[in-house]
Order: C-alpha cells, then structure tokens, then sequence
C-alpha cells in the first residue's frame, strides 16, 4: 500500500498565515508540500552561501544580530515590491522591523544578512536571532527536544522584561517551525561541504594512483636491456 502521508519534515512544518492568503483554496496537505518544495528547492540553497558569510562575518557567531528598517530603500527591479512587518526574537528583546521586499531582495535574504532567520519563504511575521537558533540547538543536545516548554519560558522571559507578545501558541508555531528551518539549513550546508572534501579526496587519489602507476612504469622500462 501506498504511503501518502508527507514525510516526517514536511509534516513538522506550519504554514505561514500571510503565506496561506496569497495562495489559492488547497488542502493542507498540499499546502504543506508546497511549501516545503519552495524551503527545499529554492530559499534554503539561496541562504547557504549568505549564512556563510554572515559566519565569517562574525566570527562565528560572536557578534550579535543587527535588526533593521529596510523599508524606502532603492530598488531597480519592476516587481513591484511589499512592505512587511516583522516581529524579531532575540536573545533579551524584541524587536520589530519593517522590511522591503522585491524579487531583487527577498524577506529571507535580508533577514539573513542582519543575523536572523525567518519563519516562512515569501512572508514571515516571526524571524529569530541565529545566535539564539544555534543556542537552542546546542541545547537540544543535552537535553530532550521540547520546544514547547522553551516557548512558554522565552515568552514569560521576554514578557516580565516588558515585550509584548502574540499568544504562547502563536510564538510555539512560528518558533518551532524557525527552529526546524535552520535545523534544515545547518544540514544542508554539512551535506554540501562533505561533498566537497569527498570529491576533493577522490580526485587526489586518483592523481596519487596514476602518479604511482607512471612511476612504476618508468621503473619497469630501466631494467629492460
């Protein structure tokens, strides 16, 4: 019998509400694969080589997300543009930014740039603080996966300190769903990179092999008469 239930990643994921409305009465089982597809297929190899530099950048991380307003900023494409708002979880504030988004300069890529990663491909609401998603990563080493109870913790954490937030469910969500994207993102880029040290290994021992067949040769042809 056929399985037509979406795998465990696909099925893990939950859609963006700005993201649902621009897209036409679909089951959720669609939606959720369309979706995917598009994280997959086009935002997560885009944000490979940006979450590499920013890396770089700083130094691994040790220099903290810079959140800002890219709304009024030029744009030469004819695309048309939006404007978003978007709420920016950090590791002891929020804060919220409006961003300009274009084909030139997508939500992702912006966000990626100041240190954040955002909760959906075309329309986030919630992006996070890269230094707190690697955090909670770590975290999920020693301890058991409960992004739930981290929610509820970072909410009351943020809250006392006067932050106002959405619902607890809400920021479960989109946490979550954040969380599970970068997950995706640090995998992606380990695939790529063994990749490469792969077929740089194969290809030195290629040229090691033939080197040492040449050689031998060479050494075969001083013995004959």
């Amino acid at each position: 019998m056929v399985n037509d239930d979406p795998p465990f990643s696909d099925a893990v994921y939950f859609p963006n509400e700005d993201d649902a409305s621009r897209v036409p009465c679909i089951s959720n089982h669609q939606k959720k694969l369309n979706q995917w597809n598009r994280w997959s297929t086009e935002v997560i190899p885009s944000l490979v080589p940006l979450w590499r530099a920013y890396l770089r950048k700083t130094s691994n991380l040790r220099i903290p997300a810079l959140p800002k307003n890219t709304e009024g900023s030029e744009c030469f494409c004819d695309s048309g543009g939006r404007s978003l708002h978007v709420t920016c979880i950090l590791f002891d504030r929020v804060e919220q930014i409006v961003l300009r988004t274009c084909a030139c300069a997508s939500a992702p890529s912006q966000l990626m740039a100041m240190g954040l990663f955002g909760c959906a491909p075309i329309a986030p609401s919630l992006a996070v603080d890269l230094r707190l998603l690697q955090f909670v990563k770590t975290l999920f080493v020693c301890l058991t996966l409960n992004t739930t109870a981290w929610c509820e913790a970072l909410a009351v954490f943020l809250q006392e300190r006067g932050y106002g937030l959405t619902t607890q469910d809400n920021l479960r969500r989109r946490f979550s769903n954040t969380y599970h994207l970068y997950i995706v993102l640090v995998m992606h880029n380990k695939e790529l990179v063994s990749g490469i040290i792969n077929a740089s290994s194969s290809c030195h021992e290629r040229e090691t092999s033939d080197g040492e067949e040449e050689e031998g040769g060479a050494h075969e042809d001083t013995k004959d008469p």
